[in-house]
């Protein structure tokens, strides 16, 4: 459910931007920065709307730092499925930056996968022998 969840408060901030109906609202490329910064506490805050578990909300409102306790293996694991997305070109993209690029959502390093697969009890190769299997799968699945 963290891993559903964990940025469904970018959905959020982008509808609370509508609903404003401000008469020359901010392109989407200048609201980005904060959007991405405040997409943490924005879930979190859906996640205790809808009554979801504290430690849910929880997760998902620090999905990209530290964790200890009871949560360190799930956030884990919503990291992970972070960098998949990222690695296999599923992730969030924004609008187009001044070069036409679109802009990428918050990003994983694999340093920090690589430290969470050994909080998930992954070996060395278990993450890459993941991905090589996922790929085709993915493939397939993206193209429908």
């Amino acid at each position: 459910m963290g891993a559903l969840l964990h940025d469904v408060g970018f959905a959020a901030l982008l509808l609370s931007v509508l609903r404003k109906k401000e008469a020359n609202p901010p392109p989407l490329r200048a609201l980005r920065p904060d959007i991405d910064a405040l997409h943490e506490p924005a879930s979190k805050t859906v996640t205790k709307l809808r009554g979801l578990p504290t430690e849910l909300s929880l997760i998902v409102a620090n999905h990209h730092h530290e964790h200890t306790g009871n949560s360190v293996r799930v956030t884990a694991m919503v990291n992970a499925a972070d960098y998949l997305t990222q690695r296999f070109d599923a992730h969030i993209l924004g609008p187009p930056d001044e070069e036409g690029m679109p802009m990428s959502a918050c990003s994983n390093p694999l340093s920090m996968v690589d430290d969470r697969s050994l909080l998930l009890g992954l070996r060395d190769d278990s993450f890459d022998r993941i991905c090589s299997e996922a790929e085709p799968i993915l493939g397939e699945v993206m193209r429908d």
